[in-house]
């Protein structure tokens, strides 16, 4: 069913699938103004989704699965699904719609890890709606989510172990906590509410790399962070907000995987992005905003940012969604570990170590095999030393590839001789491998 388009006070939600990692300083962030600044980019989209085809229709929460397929919450009441390259006025891939949907006016959508498609759905009977992965058509919900507390939720987040938190906009301004299991009527296990927690109008959740929640706040101009088991009237741990920050009218919430904060502003049309850890004095990294990004005549309402950090931005009022390149610069690819040098060490002995020839020959012939092992760097040589006793009659060191050496009868002495090699790589020189032989004269 169509229904009329949101009041001033109404928001927008986002949506993604696992939990988003970024960590907020503490304090708050203050100061500067809505100027633009050096670090401002004005880039026109990559891709844009919108035509008839498309069935965009208030184009509210967006969101990524694993694959990078894009799923669009629209607020006159379906569910579309698009490639991850979809571009200009294609048909879906998929569309959730029809009576047995029970979808009033959708808000935000996001993905679990199995595919299951989470719906929050503001309209006549809000409910959070859980449809299977690969839903299509007028299909039932595989689970509905009722509660009295439940009013007009927006933004959805799913916490360790599936746990279910729903950013509720209004009456109450509250973030209502689900058990993975919950279905049909149920009370959340934990409710954030109260005048300590500083939720106004919140619309987007997100939790940081320590499990912290983080929480969009459309009318405070805020994002509040809180433990991830905060109940009750419990006061934020830290708290983004102030001029520095450019925060005006936050209708959305995202983080990418190097935790750099993604805020979408409606009412000054922009995609503020922060640095993790940024302190009281810091202001965006990044600001995507003006003439060329078209938000100014179609404000931001709901983000995902991709695996390769693109920005999709749903546009409700103009009925459409624009996919953006990234704006911070992906990290410099790793450089390949330096490949270690191999350990080296002195070579083996030499093998098969002879001596040919007869006793009164007038030549004899020493030869012998290289080493198993070089020790992990070429022989450079060999050194040969034949002695009689302790008396030394030949030295020689033949090179790397000769393996034999003969020697004249003149040079020996009569009786037993005893011949040594070994082998000399980079490292130093083999063991002595002996042989002995007895000559005549």
């Amino acid at each position: 069913m169509t229904r009329a388009g949101p009041t001033t006070t109404e928001r927008l939600h986002r949506g993604t699938g696992a939990a988003a990692a970024v960590v907020l300083a503490a304090g708050a962030l203050t100061a500067a103004s809505a100027t633009p600044a050096a670090d401002d980019l004005d880039h026109s989209p990559l891709r844009t989704l919108a035509g008839a085809r498309t069935g965009l229709s208030e184009a509210m929460g967006v969101a990524r699965d694993g694959a990078g397929n894009l799923y669009v919450a629209n607020q006159v009441g379906w569910v579309t699904v698009y490639g991850p390259n979809g571009n200009g006025d294609v048909t879906p891939t998929r569309r959730i719609q029809g009576s047995a949907t029970g979808l009033g006016a959708p808000c935000g959508v996001t993905v679990d890890a199995a595919g299951q498609i989470y719906v929050s759905d503001r309209g006549a009977s809000p409910a959070i709606r859980v449809f299977a992965p690969d839903a299509n058509g007028n299909v039932t919900p595989a689970r509905t989510i009722t509660s009295p507390a439940l009013t007009q939720p927006c933004d959805l987040e799913l916490g360790p172990g599936g746990t279910l938190y729903v950013a509720n906009e209004h009456a109450p301004d509250a973030v209502l906590v689900f058990a993975a299991s919950a279905n049909d009527k149920t009370t959340p296990t934990r409710v954030i509410q109260g005048n300590l927690t500083k939720l106004d109008s919140p619309v987007g959740l997100a939790f940081d790399a320590r499990g912290d929640l983080l929480v969009a706040n459309f009318s405070g101009d805020s994002v509040t962070a809180y433990a991830a088991t905060a109940n009750g009237n419990a006061a934020p741990r830290r708290t983004l907000t102030g001029a520095t920050t450019r925060l005006d009218g936050p209708s959305d919430l995202e983080v990418d995987r190097r935790g750099f904060v993604y805020v979408a502003n409606q009412l000054s049309p922009a995609v503020q992005v922060f640095a993790a850890g940024a302190d009281a004095s810091t202001a965006p990294a990044r600001s995507l905003q003006g003439a060329n990004t078209g938000l100014g005549t179609a404000p931001p309402r709901g983000l995902a940012v991709a695996s390769d950090h693109s920005i999709a931005v749903g546009q409700w009022v103009a009925n459409k969604v624009s996919v953006y390149r990234a704006v911070i610069a992906p990290p410099a690819a790793p450089k390949p570990p330096a490949t270690p040098k191999p350990r080296i060490t002195v070579p083996g002995k030499v093998r098969a170590l002879t001596v040919t020839g007869a006793r009164k020959a007038k030549k004899r012939t020493i030869r012998w095999k290289a080493p198993a092992s070089n020790g992990g760097a070429a022989i450079t040589r060999y050194r040969l030393v034949i002695k009689k006793g302790s008396r030394t009659l030949v030295t020689k060191a033949p090179g790397a590839g000769k393996r034999s050496y003969t020697v004249k009868r003149s040079k020996l002495r009569n009786g037993k001789n005893k011949v040594s090699v070994r082998a000399v790589n980079a490292k130093g020189s083999s063991a002595w491998a002996h042989k002995t032989f007895v000559v005549r004269k």
